[in-house]
C-alpha cells in the first residue's frame, strides 16, 4: 500500500529527532562561546572543564550528574572558541 513501511518511517523519525537535537546542542554550544569572558582562554576553560569531569567521575566521593555535564560543557566551549580563534587568524 506504502511505500515505505511503519518501521522504516520510525526509524526515520528518530534519526531525524536525534539529529535536530544534535544541531541545537552544537548551535547552543557555538552561541554559549560569545558569552564567554574576555579573560577565558581556551586553555583555561578545558582546565576548568577537566578538573570538573575528574571531580565528578563516576567513582568520586561527593559526584553529581550536573557537575559533569558542567565540565563537559566547558571543554566543548574551550574547543570552540579555539575553533574561532583559529578561524580569525
Amino acid at each position: 500500500m506504502f511505500p515505505i513501511s511503519f518501521a522504516e518511517l520510525m526509524a526515520f523519525s528518530v534519526n531525524s529527532i536525534v539529529r535536530l537535537v544534535t544541531m541545537v546542542a552544537a548551535l547552543t554550544t557555538i552561541l554559549s562561546v560569545g558569552r564567554i569572558g574576555a579573560q577565558e582562554t581556551p586553555e583555561s576553560l578545558f582546565q576548568q572543564g577537566k578538573a570538573a569531569i575528574e571531580r565528578n567521575c563516576g567513582d568520586c566521593a561527593g559526584q553529581s550528574k550536573q557537575g559533569m555535564e558542567e565540565g563537559v560543557h566547558k571543554v566543548e566551549q574551550a574547543f570552540g572558541l579555539a575553533f574561532q580563534n583559529a578561524r580569525i587568524r
